[in-house]
């Protein structure tokens, strides 16, 4: 198991939380890259509550690496804050703070994501949404990655 995060206080608490339950690799991030994740060595990524902090462009590129590290075949799922729900808007409501605050969660259009991600190379698996905050999103990298856009920047 790998793990990556941004934040050194959920590192710490990880190392923790995990200290002799078996082994893993947890890694400090300060942006959104893995470079010490080799290319398509992970078989499956996940990410649960991470998604709905994160700004467009860092999602985007947060794509761009778990292409890059997933096996061919490989998913990865995530749940973000889906802009379109009640749930969600509500949850907007509530943690809207006074004018020209940053609210520390960030909400999105499912279709936004989804072709973010089919602009990245993935494939959609499935995506699922209701009237909750939460819309998850499953996408595939395909078998054979036969030609996929180009990558930004790289």
């Amino acid at each position: 198991m790998i793990l990556v995060d941004y934040s050194s206080i959920v590192c710490e608490w990880l190392e923790k939380y995990l200290e002799g339950r078996g082994e893993y690799e947890l890694h400090h991030i300060s942006g959104p890259q893995m470079p010490q994740v080799n290319d398509e060595t992970v078989d499956f990524a996940f990410a649960h509550g991470v998604f709905e902090h994160l700004f467009l462009d860092d999602i985007f590129w947060f794509f761009e690496e778990f292409y890059r590290v997933l096996r061919p075949g490989a998913l990865f799922k995530f749940n973000f804050d889906n802009l379109m729900s009640d749930g969600g808007m509500a949850h907007l409501r509530r943690t809207q703070g006074a004018p020209g605050e940053r609210n520390i969660f960030r909400f999105y259009h499912p279709e936004s994501l989804c072709n973010l991600a089919r602009q990245t190379g993935f494939q959609d698996s499935k995506l699922t949404v209701d009237e909750t905050r939460f819309a998850f999103l499953e996408l595939s990298k395909p078998p054979l990655a036969l030609s996929r856009p180009a990558a930004a920047g790289r």
